[in-house]
């Protein structure tokens, strides 16, 4: 659900002209030239080809605008000449393109993969660093390990590359001295430079060991920034706790997360400002005028299961509660709302209203982006209009969350039957092999419902 957001979001406040070229038979040997490309060959009439796209853009926007580096799409229903010129057959097919040679995209087409595929491409973690460049390749890790020795150093570049389990580092090997000299770092020593919390080791040798040894000793890999937390924590579906506080406060609560990380076993610290991640801000549910506060996220395939702690306290106690409380399964669970919003229902209203109703009830949790939401509210008239005592509300389930409750598609249709209190789910929302509209397979599954309910009713009074 949040990747849903993440996407419609990018899509909606950029455009894509901005960051992909739109290239033909005529420009793409000139738009190209003296640039490296990722390129995406489409067919528009092609459902996997227009999901291909919406994954490309967002990977685009993700990306920015990067030197000598372009995205491009071609659209194989019209230009002919030069899918066959560089033998693509099929769509949506993905190439990266130089001007010596062309590789074959072939991870799965989302638009996380392309952009790591990309960065690994444009910058390798393994790293031939010059002065100019020494202080941008060390903003863009979270750890950088920086060897200063001189060109013909023996370095054992293959013991670096095998350093996989955290993701987010990097490894440069500078031969300039005046770009040690300016960090006041000497020349021939190995460094790791922590650019996020100001931590910069001199390490005894360039050895896979020795990397290994500083990471775990600092306990870095449990300690992440707010723009790692996707690839590093949510992704890989592991819970950690959120610092969510304002950037100006860095340092007071840095020391807080620092002192809790010898406690924390296998769990993890993300740290950031929501001011600054306003996406995510909206996919937890919870305001940046909130700051500062806590919050466990444990994520399970598209969803995030989040938790709070008992008061607004900050400190090395209350982490370790809330993350005590969650394995205890006693941790208070978070649903996201929005303000009331009149004529729906929101995580706030829901279970009040839901108490209170006496009609039959039929929920449509929908989301704003979605068309064949909008679709289904003209049906659920339908239904109005030829059933008695059935009501109809709407939940943006997007920015709602309730108990019990769990949306993974929309539009999502629940019908609530006041006398027994139960839910039932609507599965037929596609048309599918029945004659029947849409609307008279909703009326349909209502009645059903209702009848299942009343001998469900009877049954159970005869058992007492």
């Amino acid at each position: 659900m949040f990747r849903s957001i993440l996407l419609c979001f990018l899509i909606t406040v950029y455009s894509s002209q901005d960051f992909i070229l739109t290239l033909d038979d005529e420009n793409f040997t000139d738009e190209l030239k003296g640039k490296e490309a990722l390129v995406l060959f489409y067919n528009p009439r092609c459902s996997a080809s227009v999901g291909a796209l919406l994954e490309f853009e967002a990977a685009a926007k993700l990306l920015g605008q990067k030197e000598n580096f372009a995205m491009g799409t071609v659209n194989l229903y019209s230009e002919i000449h030069v899918a066959t010129a560089l033998k693509v057959f099929t769509d949506p097919t993905i190439l990266y393109v130089t001007e010596t040679k062309t590789e074959k995209y072939d991870e799965h087409i989302q638009a996380n993969n392309i952009v790591k595929y990309v960065e690994h491409k444009i910058n390798p973690k393994l790293k031939k660093v010059t002065k100019d460049e020494l202080k941008t390749f060390i903003k863009n890790g979270i750890i950088s390990f920086i060897l200063f020795d001189e060109e013909d150093s023996k370095t054992n570049w293959k013991i670096a590359r095998s350093l996989r389990f955290i993701d987010p580092i990097n490894i440069g090997f500078c031969s300039d001295p005046e770009a040690a000299e300016e960090l006041n770092l000497k020349f021939k020593s190995f460094y790791a430079i922590n650019f996020y919390h100001n931590i910069i080791d001199e390490l005894t040798e360039f050895t896979y060991e020795a990397i290994v040894n500083f990471v775990i000793r600092r306990d870095l890999h449990k300690k992440l920034p707010l723009n790692a937390a996707y690839d590093m924590v949510i992704e890989r579906e592991l819970p950690a706790v959120y610092l969510f506080r304002n950037d100006n406060e860095m340092g007071k609560y840095d020391k807080i997360v620092n002192e809790t990380l010898p406690y924390l076993e296998d769990f993890r610290i993300v740290t950031g400002d929501l001011n600054s991640h306003i996406v995510f801000s909206r996919i937890i549910g919870f305001p940046a005028s909130s700051q500062p506060f806590l919050m466990l996220i444990d994520s399970k395939g598209v969803n995030l299961y989040k938790y709070t702690p008992e008061n607004k306290e900050i400190s090395v106690k209350s982490i370790l509660k809330l993350i005590s409380d969650y394995k205890n399964k006693s941790a208070n669970r978070y649903y996201k709302t929005t303000p009331p919003v009149k004529g729906e229902l929101t995580g706030g209203t829901f279970q009040g209203i839901i108490e209170n109703i006496y009609s039959d009830l039929l929920v449509h949790f929908y989301a704003p982006w979605c068309e064949h939401c909008k679709n289904l509210d003209k049906e659920l008239e339908l239904v109005v209009q030829n059933l008695t005592n059935v009501k109809v509300m709407k939940m943006n389930a997007e920015d709602n969350e309730v108990a019990g409750h769990v949306i993974d598609l929309y539009p999502t249709l629940k019908f609530y039957y006041p006398t027994t209190k139960k839910w039932s789910e609507f599965k037929e929302l596609k048309k599918g092999i029945s004659e029947l509209e849409l609307w008279e397979r909703i009326a349909e599954f209502v009645k059903k419902a209702r009848k299942d309910r009343r001998t469900q009713k009877v049954q159970n009074k005869d058992d007492l």
